[in-house]
């Protein structure tokens, strides 16, 4: 884990670190959790996180660099991250209360990406290829990836289906906790 200092601190508060845990290595198993490099995802705990009324179905699969693998439709993506001590939420005023930021210890899953991928009616979507001439066009084909791919739920407006996958993409900080225990 590397500890990378952001700042000295502003009129006595703590500096911002951000402890980074690299991401080499994806895999589906019993628990979730990161050891040397080796993020293991339990499918329960991720799809539980993902879980939201709007959403009919989840689907979850992996892709990493080097896979024969193009991920299509794709939406949004987001480094996984879980602030520790010291202050505010990981994505203030979209996931939590807006609070002023750059304090405290942010956890950083790096390597690796949540990738919401699926139909949306007026969406920008676009593709990535994870291996053959074109993966180095995206950062995301340099990147170990839990793709989320969803259903929406047969009544939900489109707007509460776009709001589910935007928000519970980010809210993924609970997968970051999980992996690298509970942080104070």
């Amino acid at each position: 884990m590397a500890r990378i200092p952001d700042c000295d601190g502003v009129h006595g508060a703590p500096a911002l670190v951000r402890l980074v845990h690299q991401v080499t290595a994806l895999e589906f198993g019993p628990a979730t959790r990161y050891d040397g490099g080796l993020l293991t995802i339990e499918r329960h705990d991720a799809e539980r996180l993902l879980a939201q009324p709007a959403l009919a179905a989840v689907r979850l699969s992996l892709a990493s660099p080097g896979d024969s693998v193009r991920l299509v439709k794709v939406l949004d993506a987001v480094e996984p991250r879980a602030k520790g001590a010291g202050g505010g939420g990981v994505f203030p005023g979209f996931v939590g209360p807006a609070r002023s930021q750059g304090r405290g210890s942010t956890h950083v899953l790096r390597g690796m990406a949540v990738v919401a991928a699926g139909y949306l009616p007026r969406a920008q979507e676009s593709l990535v290829d994870m291996s053959g001439p074109a993966a180095p066009l995206s950062p995301l084909g340099a990147t170990h990836n839990l793709v989320v791919e969803f259903d929406p739920a047969p009544d939900a407006r489109w707007e509460d289906v776009d709001e589910a996958v935007a928000v519970k993409s980010t809210e993924t900080v609970d997968l970051t906790e999980l992996a690298v225990g509970r942080v104070d």
